[in-house]
């Protein structure tokens, strides 16, 4: 009797994962995914390669297969969703890393947006990204320029050669931009030391996003912005926002800190 529960127990079971697809084994779906990826249908198509975003159990030949969708696809919706898998698999292959860098030329700010969103995650291992993204801070606009600051600041002091940039952006008449600028600078660091005068400026930014981020990106630049003290207690004594009296607080500390 026993036997027989047992042995109708585990048909149950294997009927359940058939049903789901295999059970715990993702991996399963993902041939059938792959042939998705080359569906007459768009909707399709960009629902395979989001699956196989989800499913994290992407190998070479899937992120190849992906590679292509996300360089000549010609619908965006499929292209953005291939560009997401992308970011799934760049730390693991470094093909998946060069066709995600690849997509930062798509002729759509969707698609090129989430490459840098996922370029950002990546961080310095996404270094060779650099050039693209120092080129997109002048051929985009605002939401654009804002992604690109995203990815820079992710790649820390890798992008130091992007300071001059930053620096530029800085005066934007977008504050999102302003305050993007300041913390992307405040991520690269001492080697952005060259900003660290026009951070100061900005600490009488009329946007209050953007003076909290010169505070912030001062503070990260440690002793090196000992120049801007008087400006940041300034700051702290008569800014009439809380978290940003906060901001230059810690600033301060971190400037001002014994090693």
């Amino acid at each position: 009797m026993r036997c027989l529960s047992s042995l109708l127990l585990a048909g149950l079971w294997a009927g359940l994962c058939l049903a789901t697809a295999g059970c715990g084994d993702e991996d399963s779906q993902t041939p059938v995914e792959r042939k998705r990826l080359k569906s007459k249908s768009a909707d399709t198509r960009a629902e395979a390669a989001r699956r196989l975003a989800q499913s994290g159990q992407m190998n070479e030949d899937t992120t190849r297969d992906l590679a292509d969708v996300a360089r000549t696809d010609q619908d965006r919706k499929v292209r953005i969703q291939a560009v997401v898998a992308l970011g799934e698999a760049a730390r693991r292959y470094q093909h998946a890393r060069e066709a995600l860098i690849s997509t930062l030329d798509d002729s759509d700010a969707m698609v090129r947006n989430r490459a840098r969103q996922a370029i950002a995650k990546l961080g310095p291992e996404a270094k060779a990204a650099l050039p693209k993204l120092v080129d997109g801070l002048a051929a985009e606009d605002a939401d654009g320029q804002w992604w690109t600051l995203t990815a820079l600041g992710g790649l820390g002091a890798e992008s130091a050669q992007a300071v001059p940039d930053l620096y530029r952006l800085l005066g934007s008449t977008d504050p999102r931009v302003r305050s993007r600028a300041a913390w992307a600078l405040g991520k690269i660091g001492p080697p952005a030391k060259f900003a660290i005068a026009r951070l100061t400026t900005a600490l009488e930014d009329g946007d209050g996003a953007v003076r909290a981020e010169a505070a912030a990106a001062l503070g990260h630049m440690g002793p090196l912005a000992a120049g801007s003290v008087a400006a940041l207690r300034k700051l702290l004594n008569n800014d009439p926002i809380p978290s940003i009296r906060l901001e230059a607080e810690a600033a301060l500390k971190q400037i001002q800190k014994t090693p």
